[in-house]
């Protein structure tokens, strides 16, 4: 049997080597995306494998993290709103990457057009915004303070990659990706301004972790 101390010590380094290996990741997307115009087949390997990763312990950290609590009735509610998160997410989330055909275009490694209406009109991130919210909800559900740290590291790293794609649609799309930037939230929220049709298409290259972008790829 594994005593406590050492288990800890364990998750720790495994923590550790995870944050590293994300951080890294994070640096090559963004030289491969901003010199290249997309992900080569390798780093979108690493890149689901990062993801695969993080899933598999942020389950296994809600079946077995859980912060106790004296008040039953503060427990069902935040099981509740847990809930209301993480089904809200998964929807944002469903609704964000079904406007993608397949699995190259999500991956980053095919080329296609803008895309600014349906969700996209409400958020330039919304399968990032959705997986976030996702994560929160269900730490929030089990009352999982580790699993939380875990959704908070994911949000970090959108919030460190967003910028770069950002840039990289700018670059490709020009004035058309600067007038939907300048009317749409980066996470959630309601237009600034009305929306006008969808842009005229215009083929390009590009990608993010679980495209969260705003192109078909």
């Amino acid at each position: 049997m594994i005593r406590p101390a050492r288990r800890r010590g364990r998750a720790a380094a495994a923590a550790a080597v995870h944050t590293l290996s994300g951080v890294l990741l994070l640096r090559r997307m963004r030289r491969e995306l901003l010199t290249t115009g997309r992900l080569s087949a390798p780093t979108v390997a690493w890149m689901y494998a990062t993801y695969t990763t993080h899933a598999a312990a942020s389950a296994w950290l809600l079946t077995r993290d859980r912060a106790p609590t004296e008040h039953p009735r503060l427990a069902r509610c935040l099981r509740w709103i847990g809930a209301v998160l993480a089904l809200s997410g998964s929807g944002l989330y469903t609704v964000g990457a079904n406007r993608f055909a397949g699995p190259g275009q999500l991956s980053g490694t095919q080329v296609g057009n803008q895309v600014s209406s349906g969700v996209y009109r409400y958020s330039r991130h919304p399968q990032y915004t959705g997986l976030v919210l996702t994560l929160c909800g269900l730490a929030l559900a089990r009352r999982s303070p580790a699993a939380a740290a875990l959704a908070a590291a994911a949000a970090a790293a959108y919030r460190w990659w967003a910028p770069v794609e950002e840039a990289h649609l700018e670059a490709t799309f020009g004035e058309d990706y600067r007038s939907y930037r300048a009317r749409t939230p980066r996470w959630l929220g309601p237009p600034t301004v009305p929306h006008a049709s969808p842009p005229t298409t215009v083929s390009a290259g590009g990608h993010s972790p679980a495209n969260g972008g705003r192109w078909k790829v």
